[in-house]
């Protein structure tokens, strides 16, 4: 098998099927399967199980609940040693027919790439697309750090540490597959982040540029079991990630200048989203809303004129 699937399973039997079925339709057939049952406790591993029965290619295994990030790494030291690249699929999202074909491809003609990654579609709970664009524009409206200059990245060109620093582009773990001998050296996701994803992605960067196709390869699936209300938990996670890698003894001196950058360039962008949300409540008539994104807009823009990259 030359790609490792892993999808880590948590209450997935409403969902788990179809996304099975979105690996089984897949135009390039040299993949093997993994699903982790994280300790679920509806249907999710029979779902799991009869697929495992039915194609050889596939793997159901359980354990006790310990988080998506963890299973993930169960996935990764349990799958084929040889396989050559790796992808992490969530329990509820679709691969488009070709992902894997077209992730692999930009892989096998850039060997200096450590991963690649396309774009997402966002689609409901009933896998009926919603808001057609959005994340297609956003994934691919990349910016990076040139000098201290924040630029438009190029179509052509690789998503680097400084364009994941700048913002979050890969919105799902299915946007992208890893080759296998970088994810060993970066090692296994960290189960102590609320943004383990992300962390994962910078570190992986480090080490080396990630490859960018202009295509959709995979529908992120927006449904209230998902949609994350956590939001000081994420920005905490954030920031926490952000010192830790700027911290970093494995980054070069160039690598920290331009995470440095990239960082500022982040606050000033986040102080201009938090003030028009205030302008947004202001109109609405919602005060105590419009002054708490005040309040975070001046954080973030003080941070920014004092030159604080965190």
């Amino acid at each position: 098998m030359t790609i490792s699937i892993i999808i880590p399973a948590y209450n997935s039997e409403n969902f788990l099927a179809a996304t099975i079925e979105s690996v089984l339709a897949q135009t390039r057939t040299d993949w093997e399967l993994l699903i982790i049952d994280d300790g679920s406790t509806d249907g999710t591993f029979s779902i799991a199980a009869c697929y495992a029965a039915r194609d050889g290619r596939i793997r159901a295994l359980r354990q006790a609940n310990a988080g998506c990030a963890a299973a993930r790494n169960r996935g990764v030291a349990e799958a084929t040693p040889g396989a050559e690249y790796v992808a992490f699929l969530d329990h509820d999202d679709l691969f488009e027919p070709d992902a894997l074909q077209v992730l692999a491809a930009a892989l096998e003609g850039h060997p200096e790439a450590v991963a690649a990654h396309g774009l997402a579609r966002y689609i409901d709970g009933s896998g009926r697309a919603i808001r057609p664009g959005e994340a297609e524009t956003w994934c691919r409206s990349r910016i990076g750090v040139v000098g201290s200059r924040a630029v438009a990245w190029p179509l052509d060109a690789p998503t680097t540490l400084a364009v994941l620093l700048t913002g979050i582009r890969i919105l799902t773990p299915g946007q992208g597959l890893i080759r296998r001998s970088a994810l060993d050296q970066v090692g296994p996701v960290d189960p102590s982040l609320y943004s383990a994803d992300w962390d994962h992605w910078l570190r992986l960067a480090v080490r080396g540029d990630i490859g960018f196709v202009d295509r959709v390869v995979v529908s992120y699936r927006r449904h209230e079991g998902n949609m994350s209300r956590q939001h000081k938990a994420v920005a905490d996670s954030i920031y926490h990630i952000r010192r830790k890698l700027l911290a970093s003894p494995e980054l070069s001196e160039e690598q920290r200048r331009v995470a440095t950058a990239a960082c500022l360039h982040a606050q000033r962008f986040n102080a201009g989203l938090r003030l028009a949300w205030a302008q947004d409540h202001l109109a609405h008539g919602r005060i105590r809303d419009a002054a708490k994104q005040l309040r975070h807009a001046a954080r973030y823009y003080y941070r920014y004129i004092r030159r604080r990259p965190v």
